[in-house]
């Protein structure tokens, strides 16, 4: 059984607002394979012809159909279809290290250990978001590391708890960048902490550098950092 990218069939559905293009997709095939191996098929090929930014920057809903709709097209002309939208409508693509990624989960847990407890996040390395807890420091080599700021929400006030990690990134972006000892990469907000994710450039240098944003706000005294890396019973 074999799926080829001219026999994956889509039909697309322009959307400005996100400057993506959402997909309904449908093979002759699918009626034969379970819904799991439909979704892998989708999304093997959409990587292959779009490249995984691309996929991230330009592809929005995807959705499997029971039959070939109207207007469709065969997956293989997809890149020169987004070729010919960015052109038509202006749309630029953003560099991989200035676009952020959404996530939440379905299901937050209080209670459940870190960044369960999240009810959404945005995030510049989706690979971390999707890789933690890490088994080790896949930054070792060059010296580096992910970590996590974390703050109780129980310490915030009622009316910051939505957006508590998003109000302290500028500060913290601005005085890592300054020092040359890191990086924010993301935010986050949990049931039990506000996240902000951070790839540190200079250790203990990096770490000092957090203090000292975080000893001229209200929660000097409560906040921590964790690494991404997370062995069993931590």
């Amino acid at each position: 059984m074999s799926f080829g990218a001219n026999e994956i069939w889509l039909t697309p559905s322009v959307n400005d607002t996100t400057q993506c293009v959402d997909l309904t997709v449908w093979h002759p095939l699918f009626d034969r394979i379970d819904n799991g191996l439909r979704w892998t098929v989708v999304f093997l090929w959409l990587d292959e012809v779009l490249g995984e930014d691309g996929v991230l920057q330009r592809v929005g809903e995807v959705q499997l159909s029971d039959g070939q709709l109207a207007e469709a097209l065969p997956l293989s002309e997809l890149p020169e279809f987004i070729s010919a939208l960015e052109a038509e409508r202006g749309w630029e693509r953003m560099p991989v290290h200035e676009r952020g990624s959404r996530y939440s989960l379905r299901e937050p847990e209080r209670g459940g250990g870190l960044r369960k407890d999240i009810v959404s996040g945005s995030t510049l390395q989706i690979g971390i978001v999707h890789d933690f807890p890490m088994d080790a420091n896949p930054l070792a080599a060059f010296g580096a590391e992910y970590v996590m700021v974390l703050i109780p929400t129980n310490m915030l006030p009622p009316d910051y708890h939505t957006d508590a990690s998003v109000r302290l990134e500028g500060p913290l972006e601005g005085a890592l960048v300054t020092t040359g000892t890191g990086k924010v990469l993301g935010t986050a907000t949990g049931l039990q902490y506000a996240y902000i994710d951070v790839v540190l450039f200079d250790g203990d240098n990096s770490r000092q550098v957090i203090h000292s944003v975080m000893a001229a706000t209200p929660y000097a005294e409560h906040y921590r950092t964790a690494s991404f890396v997370q062995h069993p019973g931590r």
